[in-house]
């Protein structure tokens, strides 16, 4: 029979905490070592959620869902005396728009891939690991869009001084453990997966432009020369 002082011990080692977790970001752009020093001082990050857009109710009171909506996530960042932590940012995002003459930057010249992953307690059971990795979230395709601002006031003596970042992305994947994609690697599963998608939104305007019999050739390789059935 179970006991109180069971059941304690069981539920102690059984929960996972919001305070054991580490960042790490990568810029796609930057090519060899990046320094990855200022995200020990990332004291906050949000786990994105996920919402899916559905139409209306119809007659027969459906919602039907049409697309899914990824939630914007934000980051915390203790900044050390030289403020290293605000320039990694305000850099970022500088890139991203040019302050000079809001040149903007290639989509691909600017996003990177955000971990955020989950640690284990360890707890005194069976088989744990301490700090071991329990849950990652690989955010692709992330960049900062906005930069919180902070005040300064004399009666905060003592605190630290925090800066807020919200991201956004293109999509995100969850691997629990070490465990990735049956037979590759996280990263080449969703440059696969992704690329697909392109492809195939990039097919589908195409399509829109082209003429039945463009498609035809475009499809089968046979042309009728007589038809004059442009549809532009």
């Amino acid at each position: 029979m179970a006991t109180i002082d069971k059941f304690k011990a069981i539920t102690k080692a059984s929960f996972a905490r919001p305070n054991l977790f580490k960042v790490s970001i990568t810029k796609d752009f930057v090519h060899g070592p990046q320094r990855e020093d200022i995200f020990i001082n990332c004291f906050q990050v949000t786990v994105p959620g996920l919402n899916i857009a559905t139409t209306n109710k119809d007659q027969a009171y459906r919602s039907v869902a049409y697309q899914k909506i990824y939630e914007d996530i934000t980051l915390g960042f203790y900044c050390s005396d030289n403020m290293k932590e605000l320039r990694y940012l305000q850099n970022w995002m500088n890139r991203i728009i040019r302050p000079q003459d809001n040149h903007i930057e290639y989509y691909t010249n600017y996003t990177g891939t955000i971990d955020i992953i989950n640690l284990s307690t360890g707890a005194k059971t069976e088989g744990s690991v301490e700090n071991e990795k329990i849950m990652t979230t690989k955010i692709l395709e992330a960049y900062p869009k906005s930069i919180s601002s902070f005040a300064m006031d004399y009666g905060t003596t003592g605190s630290i001084l925090n800066v807020t970042a919200t991201f956004t992305y293109r999509t995100y994947i969850q691997t629990y453990g070490s465990s990735e994609p049956v037979g590759e690697p996280v990263s080449k599963f969703l440059a696969k997966n992704l690329s697909a998608g392109q492809e195939r939104l990039d097919i589908g305007l195409i399509d829109k432009t082209l003429s039945k019999t463009q498609r035809k050739e475009k499809f089968d390789g046979t042309v009728n020369e007589s038809s004059d059935d442009l549809e532009f």
